[in-house]
C-alpha cells in the first residue's frame, strides 16, 4: 500500500476543515432538537451526525504526523476530551448532557479543526 503524500495530507486537512463547519452547525441544531425532545440518538440525523464524527477522527489519524509538524495548530487534549465526553453521554442516553457536550465542547473543538484547515489553504 503506497504512502499518502504530503501533498494528499494537506488537502485532507483542508477537506475536513470545510466539512467540519457543516458538522459545527449540525452539533447546534442536534443540541437544541436534544434538548426540546424533537430528536433523540436513534434519529437519521444523529447517526448522520456520529458518521461524521467518526469520519473526522479517521481523517485526524491519517494526517496527524503533518499536523504534529506545528504541535500549537490543534489542541488534541481539548479535541479528546471533547470526543470522550460525547461518548460518555452517548453510553448513558443522556440527552441533555448530550446537548451540553455537544455545545460546551464539542462545537469549540471541531471549530479548530475547521480553523485549521483554512490556515493550509
Amino acid at each position: 500500500m503506497a504512502e499518502t503524500s504530503r501533498t494528499d495530507k494537506i488537502e485532507a486537512i483542508i477537506d475536513i476543515g470545510k466539512y467540519d463547519q457543516k458538522l459545527v452547525k449540525a452539533f447546534g441544531i442536534l443540541a437544541e432538537e436534544l434538548v426540546s425532545g424533537q430528536t433523540d440518538i436513534q434519529s437519521v440525523e444523529f447517526g448522520q451526525v456520529m458518521q461524521g464524527i467518526n469520519w473526522t477522527v479517521e481523517v485526524l489519524k491519517q494526517v496527524m504526523d503533518v499536523i504534529q509538524e506545528e504541535p500549537a495548530q490543534l489542541d488534541i487534549v481539548s479535541i479528546n476530551d471533547a470526543l470522550t465526553a460525547f461518548h460518555n453521554a452517548y453510553a448513558q442516553e443522556d440527552t441533555v448532557q448530550l446537548a451540553a457536550v455537544l455545545r460546551d465542547k464539542m462545537i469549540p473543538a471541531f471549530q479548530q479543526i475547521c480553523e485549521l484547515g483554512t490556515r493550509y489553504e
